[in-house]
């Protein structure tokens, strides 16, 4: 069931971040869930939603980016009552300008990869 709300997500990401301003993209994901998380998201569980939800984008009609990625694994874990939130941050190396969105929680960063964070959606 979740790797089929994964599949079904994806697709609505992309459709966000490529038509709807960030800062409207922003407040709605801010609204989306409708609630406060009633339970804070442990790593494992978090892991999980990730797991699966990189599942599905393998296997997706198009290629879903971190950020597509990072938002369905947002939503997914919100509307099951955990609390989590979206990172997006950024880093410049020999490669050149490069940004990253990930999902972490109150008590840690997740796995960021030498990120900066720039933006933190609750």
């Amino acid at each position: 069931m979740l790797a089929a709300s994964a599949w079904v997500l994806l697709p609505v990401a992309d459709v966000l971040v490529r038509t709807v301003r960030f800062d409207i993209l922003t407040t709605f994901l801010k609204r989306a869930t409708g609630f406060r998380a009633a339970v804070d998201c442990d790593a494992v569980y978090r892991a999980r939603i990730e797991r699966i939800v990189q599942f599905a984008a393998r296997g997706h009609l198009w290629e879903m980016t971190c950020l597509r990625r990072a938002i369905a694994s947002f939503l997914l874990l919100r509307m099951a009552g955990y609390g989590c939130n979206l990172r997006i941050g950024v880093r410049k190396d020999d490669a050149g300008f490069q940004a990253h969105a990930w999902i972490g929680n109150g008590k840690d960063g997740g796995a960021s990869g030498n990120f900066r964070e720039m933006l933190i959606i609750d």
